[in-house]
């Protein structure tokens, strides 16, 4: 038995039609903008002001979780299973499978992997190939300095290497991987966060 899913009837869910309007961030924002803008006689500024934050912990941040659990369900239903840039952190909450090798055996995660700092998508670092694949298909006929390659008689080569093991991917998913990976180094100098799993720090 088959099932098909029409992207277009998923994509039409938002957090403010299955949360109601009490979910959308511009009722968060207004009553934060309220609450936080008010004026308050000295003497009860404070207990107004545990009010507030009561209210935020207990129910404004409980609808941004939910709402962001619905946004990446949404998310992870519409985006099928493909290699594409992955160029936001809000694009690493839901990362296609076919990527999670050429994520990890990218060299610096990599290292953190095998140090134990990323959860690296469950791989076992002892079991992924040696060499990075992907990065030697990236790097296919690339020339970083065109002055110092040229040969006596004038000529530029351009190496490939190719191995009957490679993954079978097109030029466009090559990019795709060159550009997430562009926006992993961003991710390891700006912050603390684990590409392999966006929602915590690494170790």
């Amino acid at each position: 038995m088959q099932m098909a899913i029409t992207p277009i009837q998923v994509s039409s869910i938002s957090a403010g039609a299955l949360l109601g309007t009490a979910g959308t961030a511009q009722l968060i924002q207004s009553i934060n903008d309220s609450l936080s803008g008010a004026s308050f006689y000295d003497s009860a500024q404070d207990t107004f002001r545990d009010i507030r934050n009561s209210f935020i912990t207990n129910i404004v941040q409980p609808i941004q979780q939910a709402a962001q659990k619905v946004s990446n369900l949404v998310i992870t239903l519409t985006n099928p299973d493909t290699i594409r840039p992955l160029i936001t952190n809000d694009a690493f909450l839901v990362v296609p499978p076919l990527m999670y090798e050429a994520i990890v055996m990218y060299p610096p995660l990599r290292h953190l992997l095998e140090q134990g700092r990323i959860a690296g998508f469950g791989f076992d670092p002892e079991y992924l190939p040696k060499e990075d694949v992907w990065g030697r298909l990236i790097s296919n006929g690339v020339v970083e300095n065109v002055l110092d390659n040229v040969d006596a008689d004038g000529k530029i080569w351009f190496t490939y290497e190719f191995h009957s093991t490679d993954p079978i991917v097109s030029f466009e998913e090559l990019d795709a991987v060159e550009e997430t990976r562009a926006h992993i180094d961003w991710i390891l100098a700006n912050t603390y966060l684990d590409p392999t799993d966006i929602n915590e720090e690494r170790g």
